[in-house]
């Protein structure tokens, strides 16, 4: 790890920009909390009964209808129906779906309600870990405590518990049959009486349903029958009027209702029948549905309810405008799992900082799906404590695991790619992974940010006041609903939010816009135009055209903190605008025991601001702030001042290298060295004599690179200087390696080939020390031949055991002969097959080419080994040089 300074935003100053974000914020935050209570749905909520007060209407309703409540638990829950408030707010508008559910209609039309859960107690002798496993009844109450509708569940449990708790199917109602059965002038008080006087097996004997009866019959006659002991069947007629009986007692006892479909329910063998009846007109332009299950006692087993739009509410914008959103998020999170991978292979990617991400927003991810009340929840409420601990781990594992990798991810690229193209916005966020607040730069991101989220909470409300079209999309659970206090929730759930948004959208549309053109004004309006799409914002509008206009605003907000100031202002700002957002539900709906958590938001939000402040008045500036550089950062940068010390080696060693060939009468001359790396170990060299001979010496350093090439550079000095004193080929190479021996380390040697060439004679006498052969080609016979005089390495062995061993050579040149001199990373250069071009391939070639020039023989060599080793390219260093005895011009 290491830490250097980097650019960090300007100290934040109470005036200009700073000054003026402060006065918007808190316009935003007046907006906020005057105007929203009249435009939000939730605000028409009213706790005007507590849960034990749900649960007591719902005991009277089942009580009444022959369930048993005395062996079960229950638990209410206020709900909202979402996709009805949907339908509300695209027939009516929001501003009509608000007053509306003001008035008395919202219990007919109930977009909220309360829904009530019995529960089995425990059996007698029953673990508390195996008990609650189910509930038994639902009952579903308007907020004026009329019913709304009914299930009974008994058949998840059997046996006798069940046959206690939920058989109704022998009770008789006789309230509802004396709207069915009675004498033609009896009151309802009389009819009652005359059914009272007769026991339960005479109904339970003789009434029955036929739906096909096609008979009038009139409750007079019904009641002759029953009293007489005779089979009554009832007909749909009859069904239709116990039905609307059971309808009196319920929300709905002021809707026309019409039948819509009638038929026996096959569980119960066709005993009992079931009625499906609608409004006769649509209210606040919904279509009422409901369906109930009688039995021919006249008890009521079952009340179902929903809502049908009257006319089609979702249109073909919204569904694209949708579609394009969900697309838009697939892509971005797509391009950068592509990009995550070929920067990992490219080891640019900070694990460091990924990992601290990662870990912070799988906990937080993690906590939430476990805690929180989802569907999970409601499945767990009927399970044992230990599957429900369990399990609950399990989310928490599963959830915090999979994110945890996701989040690597995308913090792995953001770091790099912010790193790479805007690193002055980068600051802050690696401030923030290390919990350093009490900085200028932090203080001043942290109290930017909350103004700019306060801002966006009053877009949000302001664009709710000015389009009566722009709907809310709000869910079906309550914050009272959560497990955990919602609060801690909304914390963690903004958080997570806020992150991935700022991540993969900005830092993922910034880092486009900048490879496409380095333009600000391009990045502006493509985060504004993807930021549209993709909702940013606190607010959760319904996707539809207007809304597009609005998140575009609260985008471009975003976007222009993100260019003038960094990562952590925007990330701050969405931060504190969705946890203002979610907790506002404790100041809308009166009476919500969220209440005290939307103070506590409040709270936590101030103590930010505060946090904010301390960081702003601290004495540490940006420039007194070491911030952490990624180890790919500093590999980077030595890896990049080790490629600029390569290109300065190899334009010090090229210098060292002959630029040009000596011009001498009779030789045509030529040379060339390729290296491996971009600095090698081989070196040549021609040196003129005084007395009009040519010295050509060539060499091969043991190794490759900078250390190769450092003693190539100390033996060429010693080469030159030894060359001026008149002495014999082999004499020079036993100095070579006496001095060579002094200066260079054990285990380094240098192969040598040097030699002396009188063009006038054609004298030529060279020494080899440890060196490939020489090439000698015979112009007058047409034949190569390999030359090869005894001799060790330089540097391998010192003293009289090299000495001795050192042979010199003499041949003599005829015009049209050619020497060919060269290093082993011609002969033992390597095809696919792993097979060696070879010295002797090397003889045949010079055979072949020999009357060529010096440089077309040099060519042609060059040429045919790199045909050889088809593209795989040089193992070692390649040299080569070629002398050629010519006729003097």
């Amino acid at each position: 790890m290491s830490t250097s300074r980097q650019r960090l935003p300007e100290p934040f100053r109470l005036a200009g920009w700073d000054l003026l974000l402060l006065v918007l914020g808190l316009a935003g935050a007046v907006a906020f909390g005057v105007l929203l209570p009249d435009l939000h749905p939730d605000s028409t909520v009213e706790y005007e009964f507590d849960a034990e007060e749900a649960i007591s209407a719902a005991d009277v309703f089942l009580i009444s209808n022959g369930f048993a409540t005395e062996g079960s638990w229950a638990s209410a829950q206020l709900l909202r129906r979402d996709p009805l408030l949907s339908n509300l707010q695209t027939t009516l508008g929001r501003n009509s779906t608000v007053e509306f559910l003001s008035s008395e209609g919202r219990n007919e039309v109930a977009a909220h309600f309360w829904r009530v859960r019995y529960h089995p107690s425990l059996e007698p002798g029953q673990s508390k870990l195996l008990g609650e496993e189910n509930a038994v009844f639902e009952v579903e109450l308007a907020q004026n405590r009329d019913i709304l509708a009914f299930s009974n569940l008994t058949n998840r449990l059997g046996g006798a518990q069940a046959q206690r708790l939920g058989n109704s199917s022998g009770r008789v109602n006789r309230s509802a049959l004396a709207t069915i059965i009675r004498a033609d002038s009896a009151t309802n008080s009389q009819a009652g009486a005359a059914l009272t006087a007769l026991p339960d097996s005479v109904f339970q004997a003789n009434l029955t349903f036929d739906l096909t009866y096609s008979q009038d019959m009139g409750p007079e006659q019904r009641m002759d029958l029953l009293q007489a002991g005779r089979s009554v069947p009832l007909d749909s007629t009859a069904l239709e009027e116990l039905f609307r009986f059971h309808v009196r007692n319920t929300a709905f006892s002021e809707v026309d209702l019409k039948v819509d479909s009638i038929g026996a329910v096959p569980a119960q063998g066709g005993r009992n029948a079931r009625i499906r009846m609608v409004s006769d007109s649509p209210i606040a332009g919904q279509i009422i549905e409901i369906e109930a299950g009688v039995t021919p006692l006249g008890t009521l087993t079952r009340l179902s309810l929903s809502y049908r739009p009257a006319v089609e509410t979702e249109s073909t914008v919204s569904r694209i405008l949708g579609a394009t959103r969900l697309g838009l998020l697939a892509l971005l999170g797509f391009g950068f799992i592509i990009v995550f991978f070929r920067r990992l292979v490219a080891r640019l990617l900070d694990m460091k900082a990924a990992l601290v991400d990662a870990m912070i927003v799988g906990i937080l991810g993690g906590t939430v799906a476990a805690t929180s009340t989802t569907a999970l929840s409601e499945m767990l409420m009927y399970s044992p404590l230990w599957m429900e601990i369990l399990l609950r781990l399990v989310v928490f594992s599963v959830v915090s695991g999979a994110l945890s990798v996701f989040v690597f991810m995308v913090a792995g690229v953001t770091d790099s790619v912010v790193r790479e193209k805007m690193e002055g916005k980068l600051g802050t966020l690696v401030l923030l992974r290390h919990g350093d607040f009490q900085n200028k730069p932090m203080g001043a991101a942290l109290v930017r940010g909350l103004s700019l989220g306060m801002i966006l909470v009053g877009i949000g409300t302001l664009g709710l006041f000015a389009s009566e079209g722009l709907h809310l999309s709000l869910g079906q659970h309550f914050l009272s609903d959560q497990v955990i206090r919602p609060v801690v929730g909304g914390v963690f759930e903004s958080f997570e939010s806020a992150y991935f948004l700022t991540l993969l959208w900005m830092v993922g549309v910034s880092a486009v816009s900048l490879r496409m053109s380095g333009s600000p004004i391009l990045m502006l309006v493509l985060m504004t135009a993807s930021g549209m799409f993709l909702q940013a914002g606190p607010v959760p509008f319904e996707t539809q055209p207007v809304a597009l206009i609005v998140s575009g605003v609260s985008a471009l907000v975003l976007a222009l903190a993100f260019l003038r100031y960094d990562v952590v202002t925007a990330l701050t700002a969405l931060f504190a605008s969705e946890i203002l957002w979610s907790l506002s539900e404790g100041f809308l709906v009166q009476g919500s025991p969220a209440w005290i958590d939307a103070l506590l938001g409040v709270l936590f939000l101030g103590s930010v601001l505060i946090l904010g402040f301390t960081g702003v008045a601290s004495k540490r500036t940006g420039n007194q702030v070491n911030t952490y550089v990624p180890e790919y950062v500093s590999e980077m940068a030595g890896q990049e001042r080790v490629r600029r010390e390569l290109e300065i080696a190899h334009q010090v060693q090229s210098f060292f290298l002959p630029r040009t060939m000596p011009e001498i009468a009779g030789l045509d001359i030529s040379g060339m060295c390729l290296s491996a790396n971009e600095v090698g170990g081989d070196y040549y060299d021609f040196i003129e004599l005084d007395d009009g001979r040519l010295a050509f010496v060539l060499g091969d350093v043991s190794g490759k690179g900078i250390q190769a090439a450092f003693f190539m550079t100390l033996v060429k000095g010693i080469v030159q200087t030894l060359s001026r004193l008149q002495l014999p080929p082999a004499e020079i190479m036993r100095r070579l390696n006496t001095l060579f021996c002094r200066n260079a380390p054990s285990g380094t040697f240098i192969s040598v080939v040097y030699g002396e060439l009188d063009p006038k004679s054609g004298r030529f006498t060279f020494a080899r020390a440890g060196h490939n052969p020489v090439i000698w080609y015979d112009s007058d016979r047409r034949i190569s031949t390999a030359l090869r005089p005894k001799g060790m390495a330089i540097g391998f062995k010192a003293g009289d055991a090299f000495d001795s061993t050192i042979e010199e050579a003499t041949i003599h040149m005829s015009q049209g002969d050619a020497l060919v001199f060269y290093t082993d990373g011609f002969s033992e250069a390597m095809n696919r097959s792993r097979a060696l071009y070879g010295d002797d391939r090397l003889v045949e070639k010079v055979t072949q080419i020999g009357g060529r020039s010096a440089s077309a023989i040099l060519r042609l060599m060059t040429e045919d080994v790199h045909h050889f080793i088809e593209g795989m390219g040089r193992a070692d260093d390649m040299t080569m040089a070629v002398i050629k005895l010519n006729a003097p011009s």
